[in-house]
């Protein structure tokens, strides 16, 4: 039988020595465990990246604006980051692509594509790669300045097998951390189908070469990707390079979870 002196109120009663005892014996090793097992969490902690996002910076750029196969504004001297591409791919405001609000502006400008213009728009760069938001929508066009030429294919087209990941560039690039894997599947997702353009990432050695994914006849493969976003995946298909990044023409249908 229970001695009366056994049973404990907390808000009734002060509490009994034998509980107290017990008390401490639990919490003392929680509070040391406590700083151990955050050292533990911040050393194995996956770093996130040095993308960069100029939230609320929005600056003017000029260059020669490409439509296809995706939209990039191909930026005048020294007006990239530091060590980052003078080949601007162009990303829209929100999870939707560019092409939509540039198209918008055709409408009352004619086509665009080839013709020196100014834009107004948030820089997003990372690794060596250099996008544009196009953050007040429409009104992100400022004026065209002038006709130019621009070379298209770059090089002889290539085969490609590679095991990597299909992500959406503005969050990894800058917008969001983590910007890839699992974590950010959903919102990759909503960017692809949204419009952005999709980009197959392959790691090897800490680096990282990036693919923008087109069809085999190089159109849109937005909507037929989106399963295989986040997830370690098997492609093959034809690449070269246009405007400064990666073109890699593929099947989804032959795309292969690993």
């Amino acid at each position: 039988m229970m001695a009366k002196d056994e049973f404990y109120i907390g808000w009734n009663d002060p509490m009994p020595d034998r509980n107290k005892k017990a008390l401490r014996r639990l919490l003392i090793p929680v509070f040391l465990l406590i700083p151990v097992l955050a050292f533990i969490l911040v050393f194995f902690m996956k770093p996130f990246n040095d993308h960069q996002f100029e939230l609320g910076q929005i600056k003017e750029f000029t260059g020669i604006y490409q439509a296809s196969p995706f939209p990039a504004l191909l930026l005048d001297a020294d007006q990239a980051p530091a060590g980052h591409a003078s080949q601007a791919l162009l990303v829209g405001y929100g999870k939707n692509g560019a092409l939509g609000f540039m198209q918008a502006v055709e409408k009352e400008q004619g086509p665009l594509s080839g013709k020196k213009i100014k834009i107004q728009g948030t820089l997003i760069f990372g690794d060596g790669k250099t996008l544009i938001e196009l953050t007040k929508k429409e009104q992100s066009f400022l004026e065209i300045l002038a006709d130019a030429s621009v070379g298209s294919l770059s090089g002889t087209p290539q085969v490609l097998e590679a095991a990597g990941e299909i992500l959406d560039p503005k969050c990894w690039f800058g917008v969001m951390k983590p910007g890839e894997g699992k974590v950010h599947k959903s919102c990759a997702i909503r960017c692809v189908s949204g419009g952005i353009p999709p980009v197959f990432r392959i790691k090897k050695d800490g680096k990282n070469t990036y693919y923008i994914l087109k069809g085999l006849e190089g159109q849109e493969i937005n909507q037929a990707v989106l399963p295989f976003i986040g997830e370690p995946v098997l492609v093959s298909g034809n690449t070269y390079t246009q405007h400064g990044w990666n073109i890699l023409q593929i099947d989804p249908q032959g795309i292969q979870y690993q």
